[in-house]
Order: structure tokens, then C-alpha cells, then sequence
């Protein structure tokens, strides 16, 4: 009896040895950064949502590869009025996108986007964010590009 317990514990002990500490790692995973847009009055610099210079439903976002349009997250706090989306970065991809307000367009966004897999982590690189055809601002603290507005 005891030899078959040393036995079961020897084979136990071996498979132990086969299982490696570094293989298994707990899995993290990160969802790309949010694209988060304040849309301003160039001149006076308060938000055009806010003013009631135009509704969220005068805000098109088309995506320029096929022509679809992109929805949006409106967040609305007392008085921010914010725009975002969470679309882009979930893979390795390209992506232009056009903004236009009613027919106008106001601005343009190239990015490049990897996504990326190591040390048992999937992450989002973003090699090239580009805006065109408005003045902006990147407030990294919050996140959020400020979009000024020629009306």
C-alpha cells in the first residue's frame, strides 16, 4: 500500500514538472481608447450643442472606405455636450472618417491603428491620429479633442 501512495505521488510530482508557471499567466485585456470630440464655436468658444447652434441630429459621421455612416455616444452633463465613439481599435486597421454638420463638412479623422498581443496582454497602439479641415486642441487629462467650429 505505501509503495502505491510513493508511486501515485512520484507520477504526481512528474506532472507538476510539465506544467510551466510561466505558460499560465492571468489574461489582461485593455479596450481601445475612446475618440471623444467637444465641438466649439471657434469665436466664442462655447459648445455648438449647448448653444443650440445645432442638434446631435445635425452631427454625420461617414466613414469614407464605404460610405457608412458611424454612430455615436452623445454624453450630455450639465453643460458639456460631448460626442465619442469606441469603434476603432478592436483591430489592426485603417480608418477615415468625415464629420459633417447638416452639409458642412468640419473636420476629418485618419487613424492607424494596432492592436496588439504580448506578455499575455491585448492592447491598442495607436500609430497615426490625424485631424484636418478645423482647428482642435488634445486636452490629454480628459482625453478630448476640442473641435472649433467656423460657423
Amino acid at each position: 500500500m505505501r509503495r502505491i501512495q510513493y508511486l501515485l505521488a512520484l507520477v504526481f510530482l512528474l506532472n507538476l514538472q510539465g506544467c510551466s508557471i510561466d505558460d499560465d499567466c492571468d489574461a489582461c485585456f485593455t479596450p481601445p481608447s475612446p475618440f471623444i470630440f467637444d465641438f466649439l464655436d471657434k469665436l466664442t468658444e462655447e459648445n455648438i450643442f449647448l448653444t443650440n447652434t445645432y442638434q446631435f441630429e445635425d452631427l454625420k459621421i461617414i466613414d469614407k472606405s464605404d460610405n457608412s455612416e458611424i454612430m455615436f455616444d452623445k454624453y450630455v452633463l450639465e453643460d458639456i455636450y460631448l460626442v465619442g465613439f469606441n469603434s476603432i481599435g478592436w483591430e489592426s486597421e485603417s480608418v477615415e472618417y468625415e464629420f459633417f454638420l447638416e452639409d458642412q463638412l468640419v473636420l476629418t479623422l485618419s487613424v492607424v491603428a494596432e492592436r496588439v498581443s504580448e506578455d499575455c496582454c491585448t492592447f491598442t497602439n495607436y500609430l497615426e491620429i490625424e485631424l484636418e479641415n478645423s482647428e482642435y486642441q488634445f486636452n490629454n487629462q480628459e482625453g478630448v479633442y476640442k473641435i472649433y467650429v467656423d460657423l
